[in-house]
């Protein structure tokens, strides 16, 4: 009995079995979190019933460059930038099967991207900053701030966070970042202040650094909560202030203050350092410092001509050479 030709739903149904393992493979293996898994199978799921509503016989092995350019195409009224992600998961998961033989060639692979307008992050000033700290009720809240502005950590670094993870002296903390990365993060004079008074008011035998009146691992809901409520006794909660701008605001001052990028880059926690050069933006302040500067070297050299030609002018004595007849 010769074996059934494979239907439509059978093949997609390969691809779903396919995009579980390749799920798997990116938290085991590649250390992405499960907030990025979900990411990725939300945007490779929705191509798969893509190739489900089109009704034709799909393996892995027959979808072509076409199959991810039509259904890009269907993507209206998304931002480049959805486009982008979703184009760029479909082309992790093809690539993952390429790499495991499954497939010869990963069809998402010829496709640019579309292009992305460059915005800079919202930035807040260092006065607002300074009044989402005054507006702090609690160590807790004071700590979290701190842990945003003063040491640039992302949301999920901070609720990450282990008591382990500081050090015995308050000077650094070790923070896991995107994929597991690991950085260690000097700790500011000020920010580990706000460490030891949070530290001498903690209760709890969790090992988790920040917790929550359970005494357990705040979480992703509750610390927006708490941050939405900052806001507010800031009178800041119209402003879009974010937890995330507040990291634009810790590299924004570093700049601003000479820092260099590759070490702004390094405490950041980016893999590209190109993903830092964005904080390279210009004030009004600083396009002037810098043309009152070259003008401050343009005289300086003009003043160093000017004396330069005076003392050529200068007349020198004449030193008469002795007489051998006269030297005793």
């Amino acid at each position: 009995m010769s074996k059934p030709a494979p239907t439509a739903a059978t093949e997609t149904a390969t691809l779903r079995v396919l995009l579980e393992e390749f799920l798997r493979h990116i938290v085991d293996y590649r250390n992405y979190s499960l907030a990025t898994a979900r990411a990725y199978e939300s945007d490779c799921g929705s191509f798969v019933e893509f190739l489900e509503d089109r009704q034709r016989p799909l393996s892995p092995e027959t979808v072509s460059t076409r199959d991810v350019r039509l259904f890009l195409a269907s993507l209206n009224g998304l931002s480049p930038s959805s486009v982008r992600r979703k184009l760029y998961a479909i082309s992790s998961f093809f690539e993952y099967l390429r790499q495991t033989e499954i497939v010869t060639t990963n069809p998402a692979a010829p496709i640019d991207p579309p292009k992305l307008e460059r915005k800079l992050p919202h930035v807040p000033g260092r006065q607002q900053c300074q009044r989402l700290l005054d507006a702090c009720e609690g160590t807790r809240e004071r700590l979290i701030v701190g842990l945003l502005f003063l040491a640039g950590l992302r949301r999920s670094e901070v609720l990450g966070l282990d008591i382990s993870d500081v050090a015995a002296d308050l000077s650094a903390v070790m923070v896991r970042g995107k994929a597991g990365r690991e950085r260690l993060v000097p700790v500011s004079s000020r920010l580990r202040g706000m460490l030891a008074e949070y530290l001498q008011v903690r209760s709890s035998d969790q090992p988790v650094l920040v917790v929550n009146a359970a005494g357990n691992r705040v979480g992703t809901t509750s610390f927006y909560r708490l941050f939405s409520r900052l806001l507010k006794r800031a009178e800041l909660d119209e402003t879009g202030i974010t937890p995330h701008t507040l990291r634009h605001a810790f590299a924004s001052e570093l700049i601003r203050a000479g820092v260099d990028i590759a070490t702004v880059s390094e405490l950041l926690g980016h893999a590209n350092i190109a993903t830092t050069s964005i904080y390279l933006h210009t004030t009004p302040e600083s396009k002037r410092s810098a043309v009152e500067c070259l003008c401050r070297d343009s005289e300086s050299e003009e003043r160093l001509d000017t004396d330069r030609s005076v003392l050529s002018n200068v007349r020198r004595p004449t030193v008469r050479s002795a007489d051998p007849e006269t030297v005793p």
